[in-house]
């Protein structure tokens, strides 16, 4: 399976499909010659063994024996909802979804709500929405989230040995999506 294989079972919404190739760049392992996605098990990540980016300590419903586009569909459609990401304008709802998948789903509702100065409990609500409504530019908030999210990768690889291997490679995640949030409303 592809990407590309992914991306065409995705369905007709721009907003999810153009964020599931985000997510997919950044989360799967394709082989450089064949163009497929590989298994990928990597040291130091508690995730354990990962196909697309879904990892098999958080998904065990996945079908890691046989895995389809439509499957892996689910599982970004799942983290899609989960985050609220339908409910947010674009690129906000992108932003949050990716650090859904990254961070897990309440540290990507606190940094939205640390972001337009809600509560950080961890769930996003209607207090949230309303907050993230008066917000003139999503543009602006997405960045924003982008910019809170550095801190907390910093903040964990600085209170944590084992995790200061992925600064990196976060960090970069960062600069890309900034990049995507910027051309995501161009592109709407």
């Amino acid at each position: 399976m592809t990407k590309q294989d992914v991306l065409n079972a995705s369905g007709s919404d721009h907003a999810f499909t153009d964020w599931l190739g985000f997510e997919l760049d950044h989360e799967d392992v394709t082989d450089p010659h064949t163009g497929t996605i590989k298994f990928e098990n990597v040291p130091g990540d508690g995730g354990g063994l990962t196909f697309a980016g879904i990892d098999q300590s958080s998904h065990q419903k996945f079908p890691f024996s046989h895995p389809t586009p439509e499957a892996v569909v689910n599982e970004y459609t799942d983290d899609w909802l989960k985050s609220s990401a339908d409910r947010l304008p674009a690129p906000v709802g992108a932003t949050v979804a990716n650090y859904s998948v990254n961070c897990g789903e309440s540290e990507a509702a606190r940094l939205l709500q640390m972001a337009v100065h809600a509560a950080p409990d961890g769930v996003i609500g209607p207090q949230t929405l309303s907050l993230v409504k008066q917000w003139a530019s999503p543009q602006q908030l997405a960045l924003k989230i982008v910019d809170l999210a550095d801190i907390h990768y910093e903040h964990l690889a600085d209170n944590n040995s084992r995790l200061r291997q992925f600064l990196h490679g976060w960090l970069n995640r960062d600069a890309d999506l900034r990049t995507f949030d910027k051309n995501s409303l161009s592109n709407a």
